[in-house]
């Protein structure tokens, strides 16, 4: 069904669903540590979308070379990105982070035209550039609380960022093999569990444990709504990538910032304004996925 939904419309969809998962996966943080929330939310996800699959009823041959590519895109955006990104996070904190993450389209391009031979316009471009500008805006803050740090964690977030853009061209590499976008995310997102357990296990403390999940009442609610809205989130986003141009869907995708943004100005009201600054940075992304739609 999602097949026969235009790919760019498919990624706008996908930027909203993902804004509402990542309100409910900012509650979570509050119960769980990262890398539980990290292993939690690939698990959540990765169960739905094979359940999915299995809906679906239409089952295709486990090609390896799908499966390979598949656990790569686990490996490079799931596991590696997101992993720098939450040493970042906890080093020059989430506005600094978020701000040189937005760099993500940018490199997803240069990889697409690279390796499997995209075309890039004039639109295009100028409306990834503009989405990426809107995006820092949106993120940006000039004032931060936190405290000076090692140039080093300043470049995790460009480095989880050009890790991230090698992922989109992996599944469209994949999607040849493997034509199905519940059981590519279910592979991906399996083998994100495993890398995380396995780097869990040999980073923890001594005395910590290996993983300490609070079975906390709206600990395990707060994951599956978040799990629920991802795996939506992921095959819509997933299958814009199958059927439609990875410069196209990935920048509009990034207009995700926008609705987390609104979502948290709705439900959080109290603690976060709009902003001139949120105006604008907004307008400029919208302005910038307009351009992107336009080019195709």
């Amino acid at each position: 069904m999602l097949d026969l939904i235009h790919p760019n419309f498919l990624a706008l969809i996908s930027a909203m669903l993902l804004s509402i998962a990542q309100s409910f996966y900012r509650q979570a943080v509050r119960f769980l540590r990262p890398e539980e929330v990290t292993i939690a939310a690939n698990f959540v996800v990765g169960s739905l979308a094979f359940a999915v699959y299995l809906i679906e009823g239409r089952y295709f041959e486990l090609s390896y070379k799908g499966v390979f590519f598949f656990t790569l895109s686990g490996f490079f955006a799931q596991f590696v990105a997101r992993h720098f990104n939450n040493i970042s996070y906890s080093n020059i904190g989430l506005a600094r982070t978020q701000t040189l993450y937005q760099t993500a389209p940018i490199w997803s391009s240069i990889v697409a035209i690279i390796f499997i031979g995209e075309k890039l316009n004039t639109f295009i471009a100028v409306g990834t550039i503009l989405v990426v500008m809107g995006g820092m805006i949106l993120v940006y803050e000039a004032k931060s609380k936190n405290k000076v740090a090692k140039l080093f964690f300043y470049f995790l977030p460009v480095i989880s960022a050009m890790f991230f853009s090698f992922s989109p061209t992996f599944r469209k590499l994949a999607f040849e093999y493997i034509p199905c976008a519940s059981l590519g995310l279910a592979i991906a997102s399996c083998a994100a569990v495993l890398l995380q357990c396995f780097i869990s296990l040999f980073m923890r403390k001594k005395k910590e444990k290996f993983i300490s999940f609070s079975w906390h009442k709206k600990a395990v609610v707060t994951m599956l709504l978040a799990g629920l809205f991802n795996v939506m989130t992921g095959l819509t986003f997933w299958t814009a990538i199958k059927n439609g141009e990875i410069v196209e869907v990935v920048p509009i995708r990034r207009l995700s910032l926008v609705f987390v943004i609104l979502v948290s100005w709705f439900f959080f009201k109290k603690i976060e304004r709009l902003s001139v600054q949120v105006i604008i940075g907004a307008a400029i992304s919208i302005a910038g996925a307009l351009l992107v739609s336009s080019g195709s």
